[in-house]
């Protein structure tokens, strides 16, 4: 699975850690201008590990029958989504037209409901309610 995970350098800490995007990572910097314009983005890492590992984790996970609130997604997407005022994750090149959602809840649901497809394909924007 190819996926990836991008959010704005988040406001405050969380249970993670993240990182600077990379020199040769084009398609993340080409996605983040046509999402977010020419915020610093950056990578949430928890473990050593970018966050899209979790997603493949959690996809075998749920197609082999476990239910999704006990994988590590499901406890780590929460408070990155807390900590980040905006988060994209999307499938190989396709970061057109994601989903927008402004809601923890909503989130956490949509991506268990796109684990659990063929090939856990995750299309999500995650866009922090203005106060």
């Amino acid at each position: 699975m190819t996926q990836f995970v991008i959010c704005p350098r988040p406001e405050r800490g969380g249970a993670f850690s993240y990182r600077e995007l990379r020199e040769n990572e084009s398609v993340l910097k080409e996605a983040a201008l046509a999402l977010f314009g020419n915020e610093a983005m950056v990578v949430p890492v928890t473990g050593g590990r970018d966050v899209a590992t979790l997603f493949d984790d959690a996809h075998h996970a749920v197609i082999n029958g476990a239910p999704f609130n006990t994988t590590e997604l499901s406890r780590f997407l929460p408070s990155v989504l807390e900590a980040s005022r905006s988060l994209a994750a999307w499938w190989a090149n396709d970061w057109s037209d994601l989903p927008p959602v402004d809601r923890i809840e909503d989130a956490v649901r949509l991506v268990d409901e796109q684990l659990r497809g063929p090939v856990g394909e995750v299309y999500l924007l995650w866009q922090r309610p203005a106060p």
